[in-house]
């Protein structure tokens, strides 16, 4: 078996730790909303990503994360936002 960085962690052990499929956390590899870290043909993920994600994570209630095309809507929406927001404070 190969040894792998402790800083690094499998598919299989992200999915244990954070109780879910691991084609749930593939799919979240392959919407980038986790980075993953090659070697060879073998796709690990950084522990202290998927440490945070048990500390802070919204998606644990089984929330699906957001694609990167709806977070650049989002963006654009709140772009446009503050772009309606008066500069003037009188006129508010």
């Amino acid at each position: 078996m190969n040894d792998i960085p402790p800083d690094l962690m499998t598919v299989r052990e992200a999915a244990e730790k954070l109780r879910r499929e691991p084609r749930t956390i593939s799919r979240w590899i392959r919407s980038e909303y986790l980075d993953v870290v090659r070697i060879g043909p073998a796709r690990y993920l950084r522990r202290a990503q998927v440490d945070s994600l048990t500390r802070t994570g919204p998606h644990l209630d089984g929330a699906r994360p957001l694609t990167a095309a709806q977070m650049a809507m989002v963006r654009r929406v709140m772009l446009d936002a503050l772009d309606a927001l008066p500069t003037e404070p009188d006129s508010v």
